[in-house]
């Protein structure tokens, strides 16, 4: 009877430890969402800066692998690719082909090549659009026409063969436009003649050749109101799906492209690919951007001295999408935030 009562206890321990372990085990699948320190997750992060290159200033222009960076030399016209600890990856002398000041730019998915806007001083002041590659080619893949032609907003679909940009200049307004990496064709999406409103901020789908973006147009009963319209690359059709106000300059597209994000009028909206609102929030923050598994945003948040606007502090707030619940991950006094990134689900990195 002993022997049996002991074999029993033996099984209920076993039972018990088996539980612990995987409790344990799926809490640490889980996780703690955390934010922090950029250089807290990457031990090589700027240890030996040579360009004197701000933390902030790497985030913002990081691949999507953070590996590389980008950095613009004003004083001696070079455009570099740098990795994580500030070193030469490589250089383009811009100065040398009449370029300077890269604008908008836009890492390709796999982090080898960045297009880029830049001024070509052989043309007046417009800005074509350029292709910089890892073996320090450089090629023009967008010409800009005219004097004061300038092409913008740059994005990667999400295979990188294609890419949509904007063409504005004063004489011909606003138009949009996709390209194959590997042609030199232009697929138009939208236009908008001059006097007549501006479309733009195009935005890939994460998984499928459609594309997002914004449309406004003048004299009509509410001229705050924008509208988001889908082109499909496929069908070569657009669609508007949603009108009113839109307060974020780029729409936010989740992983798995089932929800679109957006500011509304004091909400930031969740809606899916017809325009179906399906939920709201209301948070006071700026820069939103989803986790990579599409459950949960976080945005920033800053809190300023009502009379002088001055910042009293920042912070990361992430709030998850089927309840609303918002959770501050950087309650620390005065700090202040320059950029921040999603690294995993459960970690942002800021600086």
């Amino acid at each position: 009877m002993k022997k049996i009562n002991f074999f029993l206890s033996f099984i209920i321990y076993a039972l018990l430890m088996m539980g612990n372990i995987s409790a344990q085990s799926h809490s640490s699948v889980q996780g703690k969402l955390e934010a922090k320190k950029t250089a807290r997750v990457f031990s090589d992060f700027l240890e030996s800066n040579t360009f004197g290159l701000s933390p902030a200033r790497y985030l913002k222009t990081a691949s999507p692998g953070f590996d590389k960076s980008t950095y613009y030399d004003r004083e001696k016209g070079f455009f570099y690719f740098i990795d994580r600890n500030g070193r030469t990856i490589q250089s383009f002398n811009l100065r040398e082909l009449n370029l300077e000041h890269p604008g908008h730019m836009a890492w390709n998915p796999d982090g080898t090549m960045v297009l880029a806007s830049i001024y070509n001083l052989n043309k007046g002041r417009s800005k074509p659009l350029y292709l910089f590659k890892m073996d320090g080619s450089i090629q023009e893949v967008v010409s800009a026409e005219g004097h004061d032609e300038q092409i913008l907003q740059p994005c990667w679909s999400f295979d990188g063969k294609w890419f949509a940009y904007l063409k504005s200049s004063r004489a011909n307004g606003h138009e949009i436009n996709i390209k194959k990496i590997d042609s030199d064709k232009e697929i138009p999406v939208n236009n908008r003649p001059i006097g007549q409103g501006y479309c733009g901020n195009p935005v890939w789908f994460n998984t499928k050749y459609k594309l997002l973006y914004k449309k406004g147009q003048r004299n009509r009963p509410n001229p705050l109101h924008e509208e988001l319209w889908i082109y499909d690359l496929a069908t070569k059709q657009d669609k508007k799906i949603y009108e009113g106000i839109i307060g974020t300059s780029f729409p936010i597209i989740s992983p798995d492209d089932s929800l679109i994000g957006l500011n509304g009028y004091n909400y930031f909206m969740v809606m899916n690919e017809n325009g179906k609102i399906v939920n709201r929030f209301k948070i006071q923050g700026l820069y939103p951007s989803w986790s990579p598994d599409g459950l949960k945003l976080a945005y920033k948040y800053t809190k300023v001295e009502p009379i002088h606007g001055e910042v009293i502090r920042d912070a990361i707030y992430c709030v998850t999408i089927d309840d609303g619940t918002k959770t501050n991950l950087t309650p620390i006094e005065g700090l202040k935030i320059g950029e921040y990134r999603w690294l995993d689900n459960q970690t942002i990195i800021y600086e």
